[in-house]
């Protein structure tokens, strides 16, 4: 940076440094040959060559106008010229501006007599000449009042004859309108062979001047009218063109003023506001110019200002005399060099910040900047007389003009270059339009035709023709492909007219990828083809739309699936600067690649060029921030990578979610606000990644008088299952936190069938394979978002009035259960009893009170839902054991073991069914009886329970197919118990036995809240 400053300084210095040359080699540069001093020159020397500049002493008479050969009446005092007498000093007081004076010159010793010519090239503000005692030059009228005085002041030649070898020269000057007065530029005398070449010099020089800036000028203003004529504005042709054309008009009226010859029936004022409003109007114009070449760098706040200030003055003008507006146009003149100043500084920073693309267009501006101020710096020297030429402002305008013209043509070359490349890219893409309409002419004329085929062939078979369910599926496979290649011609169509807005947010890329996955096991079972999810848990939230994220994972694991023969597809995520880099990888045996020779459309469709999908793909990921889609090296076509952006205000999403660290807490908050709802009202579990829906539904379900609980993700989900008797519906979103929707409803089926727990799903995606998923599943119903409020609600209130009906039929079927255990277990009971009376009656009656105080528990129907407590449970078993016990005698041995609080909630008559079968059917079914063990522990939030023996045994499996049965086969008890267990908790009975080797029946529920145990006796 500190380099480019340098270099900014340096070129600073190497075009501003000669304007303080010229001024100094003007003035102190060197001394003339010839010079006045107390109103007298001498040429004794000159040869009559040349020219010679007047310079020097002059005698000067204020305010007074002497005549050839009148006598002064005031006092003689000395003035320099050039030089002005405005702010001289005369008896001790400065010389007021506006007045009138004389100054007298004396030429002695000249080599011969001849004709000479004298040349006036500025004397403020009207004059008048006189050699010996004539008037040879007049320019406007001085007089010694404002009223007789009239403004003139134009450069001349006058022709003069001198007969003798000396000469006197008078000079009248007057001033009653400009800011200064006198005779600052020199006057110059000499042959008239030298005096016309210098002033056919400088007047050429200054006319071409004029006339290559004006032929500049008009030849943009042209080009900008052709341009317009084609509907195009380039506003810098406009305003280079005018800013040539002002400059013309100023140059033109300045110095020798070449303009007033063509001019020349125009007052001496018109021309002179003429000079003064084209400068003004050609630096306003210019530094526009610039600031629209700088660009959005540019602070245009306070030059917009200056310029609207500018303008104003520059209206006002037309309308005041030159005495007028002077002190106006000094004021404006302050203003310009002030905006100039920061037009240049705003350049200077842009240039210093500017790319290294960008660089030779900054320096171009910057050096048109700079040039402009000097420019603008020269004539105001020159103004102000410290600049007796013009050449050195001239040299700048050139300058300036070439270079802004060298940007105008930088940037025509850089448009050309972008419209050649804008060529060859249309060239690119009207191949690729050619390419994919063959491939798609391919895709859809090759499945119609096998679909044709076909169906001719089912058509004309008689009968069920072999292979008819490949063929249909073949047809239903062909049809699907068909509607993927017009999905994506629409999208590709929405996509060309920008129709497509993404509406990105937070989202948890695992659980999305889960969705997809899922999806496509359904589409693939079948094939060997193993679909994985890699995505880390603990990757952060992508910021993407949930819609077009899905879109993209379904196209890829799509393409990696047709082009896979079997093998693994793959999808990983990791973080990588700010970005997910996801990977979409296949390893396995692909599929042959189609033979260019025998199917070129084919081999064209599957080129990444002509590959639809791939390029709504890649357009879907550039639209939500990411970066472009890339094929793994050495497996294109089948393995990709593209990278999404990492969650926007992740401490807002946080805070938003539950964490994962805290899905316990988060889920036990869950379960106590099942609990501690109103027992009367319906509840909906509400399971849905994003908070925002979530909140909606909920606020939709409280609207409609139904109590809504919501949770994220899946584990959440099963624990407010645990409570499944206060649920009548689940609302159950297609991705979840943790995982994907549709394993939740494969897991929520295994436990519930439809009418016992109904499922609407929610997506966001209209895919008809999602809504085919979903239904395979189990799902009763699917509603796809965005959705109408009315329609959910309707669908609710349905599915709600569904759950109802099961679940007094379920409340009726359990009651059922029960009156089946309990007639059963007594009459085991009694039987028992029966035997003892006559042999122990002591021993039946002790078996009488127990069975009593069994009685007594097991029709305890204070627990209105029908629990019971483990407390009850244990002592229940405790009585039936005694009693067998009693019956047995030392062939039964019972072990109980409780680690489980008695208070408990638990079903009742649930456990000791499995003990009474552990000892009819295993262990007395042998003459040596055996050991019957009963373990009830507390652990994890549940309760564990297990009932082993070391009897008889039995066939696990053919049990396990007997209790799978809807409808009963055999005994009651294990029966009751597994169906009990699936209804109540969506439990399963667990069974490790072989005959022969004994039992193990084990099986556990949650944990639930404690009450208080009944007290015994009556």
């Amino acid at each position: 940076m500190w380099r480019k400053g340098l270099g900014v300084v340096g070129i600073v210095v190497l075009f501003g440094i000669w304007l303080p040359l010229g001024i100094f080699s003007e003035r102190w540069g060197g001394q003339q040959p010839f010079r006045a001093e107390q109103g007298v020159i001498d040429l004794a020397g000159w040869d009559g060559s040349g020219r010679i500049a007047l310079d020097g002493e002059w005698e000067f008479y204020w305010n007074e106008l002497l005549q050839p050969g009148e006598t002064p009446r005031g006092e003689r005092s000395w003035m320099e010229v050039p030089g002005v007498w405005s702010g001289s000093r005369a008896a001790g007081a400065e010389r007021p501006v506006y007045g009138a004076a004389t100054y007298r010159l004396r030429l002695t010793h000249l080599s011969e007599p001849g004709v000479y010519r004298i040349k006036k090239m500025n004397i403020r503000f009207a004059s008048a000449i006189y050699v010996d005692g004539r008037l040879v030059l007049e320019d406007g009228k001085p007089a010694l009042s404002a009223e007789a005085y009239v403004p003139g002041n134009s450069p001349g030649l006058a022709v003069v004859e001198i007969k003798g070898s000396e000469a006197e020269i008078i000079v009248h000057a007057a001033n009653y309108d400009y800011i200064d007065a006198g005779v600052p530029m020199s006057l110059y005398f000499g042959k008239e062979e030298a005096i016309n070449a210098a002033h056919e010099r400088s007047l050429i020089r200054e006319s071409a001047m004029a006339v290559v800036l004006a032929v500049i000028g008009l030849i943009h203003l042209v080009l900008f009218a052709a341009v317009w004529l084609y509907g195009q504005r380039d506003e810098p042709l406009l305003l280079f063109g005018l800013t040539c054309v002002t400059m013309a008009v100023f140059n033109g009226l300045l110095g020798e003023r070449p303009l007033a010859l063509l001019l020349d029936g125009l007052s001496f004022q018109t021309l002179y506001t003429i000079k003064d409003m084209s400068a003004l109007a050609g630096f306003l114009v210019s530094l526009y110019l610039m600031m629209l070449l700088q660009g959005k760098g540019a602070d245009r706040r306070l030059t917009k200002l200056f310029a609207l200030l500018l303008l104003g003055s520059l209206v006002l003008f037309p309308f005041l005399s030159i005495r007028e507006y002077l002190p106006l146009y000094r004021v404006t003149i302050l203003l310009e060099h002030v905006l100039m100043a920061r037009v240049l500084w705003s350049a200077a920073a842009r240039h210093l910040a500017a790319p290294r693309g960008q660089r030779y267009e900054s320096l171009l501006l910057l050096l048109a900047v700079l040039l402009l101020n000097l420019y603008s710096y020269g004539c105001l020297l020159f103004g102000m007389s410290m600049l007796g030429s013009l050449l050195i402002s001239q040299i700048y305008l050139i300058l300036f003009s070439l270079v802004v013209f060298l940007v105008i043509v930088y940037r025509f070359y850089e448009a050309f270059r972008d419209m050649e490349r804008m060529h060859r890219k249309l060239l690119r893409l009207d191949r690729q339009k050619d390419e994919f309409l063959s491939s798609t002419t391919y895709q859809l004329k090759a499945p119609l035709q096998d679909i044709v085929h076909l169906a001719d062939s089912l058509a004309h078979a008689d009968g069920p023709a072999p292979g008819s369910a490949r063929s249909l599926a073949l047809i239903a496979g062909t049809g699907r492909r068909l509607g993927y290649l017009v999905q994506d011609l629409h999208d590709f169509s929405r996509l060309k007219h920008e129709d497509i807005v993404p509406e990105p947010r937070n989202l948890d890329l695992r659980s999305a990828v889960g969705s997809v996955l899922e999806l496509h096991r359904f589409l693939l079972s079948g094939r060997p083809i193993e679909l994985a999810n890699g995505v880390p848990e603990t990757l952060a939230a992508v910021y993407a739309d949930e819609d077009r994220l899905e879109q993209i994972l379904h196209r890829l694991v799509e393409r990696a699936a047709l082009r896979a023969e079997e093998g693994r597809i793959e999808v990983t995520a990791e973080e990588e600067l700010g970005f997910a880099v996801v990977t979409v990888d296949f390893d396995g045996r692909p599929r042959p690649a189609p033979d260019p020779d025998v199917a070129p459309c084919l081999a064209a469709a599957d080129g990444e060029a002509a590959d639809l999908a791939l390029s709504i793909t890649r357009r879907l990921i550039e639209l939500q921030g990411g970066l472009a889609l890339q094929p793994l090296p050495g497996k294109e076509g089948r393995s990709f990578r593209f990278s999404l952006l990492l969650e926007k205000n992740p401490a807002a999403s946080r805070k938003a979610a539950w964490p994962a660290a805290g899905e316990a807490a988060a889920a036990s908050e869950t379960l106590v606000a099942l609990a501690g709802g109103s027992r009367g009202q319906t509840v909906v579990l509400v399971a849905e990644p994003d908070a925002a829906s979530r909140h909606a539904v909920c606020q939709l379900l409280a609207q409609e008088g139904l109590r809504a609980v919501s949770v994220r993700s899946a584990e959440q989900a099963r624990a407010a299952l645990a409570l499944e008797g206060e649920l009548s519906l689940v609302l159950l979103g297609v991705s979840l936190a943790d995982g994907s929707g549709f394993d939740a409803l494969e897991q929520l089926r295994n436990r519930f069938s439809p009418s016992e727990l109904p499922v609407l799903m929610l997506t966001g995606r209209r895919r008809e394979e999602e809504r085919r998923l979903a239904l395979d599943l189990g799902a009763n119903d699917y509603i796809s978002k965005p959705f109408e409020a009315e329609e959910l609600l309707a669908r609710v209130r349905s599915l709600v009035k569904l759950r109802q009906s099961v679940r007094e039929a379920r409340e009726r079927e359990i009651a059922f259960l029960r009156s089946q255990i309990n007639p059963h277990f007594l009459y085991n009971a009694l039987g028992a009893i029966a035997e003892l009376c006559v042999e122990e009656p002591e021993k039946a009656e002790r078996l009488t009170l127990h069975l009593s105080g069994y009685l007594r528990g097991s029709f305890d129907f204070g627990q209105r839902d029908g629990m019971s407590t483990l407390g009850a449970e244990l002592r229940l078993i405790e009585a039936y054991t005694e009693i067998e016990k009693a019956r047995f005698g030392s062939r039964l041995q019972v072990t109980l073991r409780c680690e489980a609080d008695p208070a408990l909630r638990f079903p009742p008559l649930l456990l000791q069914p499995l003990v009474e079968n552990a000892i009819r059917h295993g262990l007395l079914s042998r003459p040596q009886g055996g050991e019957v063990k009963v373990t009830v522990v507390e652990r994890e939030g549940y309760v564990h329970a297990a009932v082993e023996d070391d009897g008889a045994g039995f066939d696990a499996q053919a049990m396990l197919f007997r209790l799978e049965q809807p409808e009963r086969i055999g005994g009651v008890g294990l029966w009751n118990v597994s169906e009990r267990l699936r209804l109540l908790y969506g439990e399963r009975l667990g069974m490790d036995s072989r005959t022969g080797f004994g039992s193990r029946l084990t099986f556990r529920i949650p944990a639930s809240s404690r009450t208080s145990e009944p007290k015994e006796g009556g």
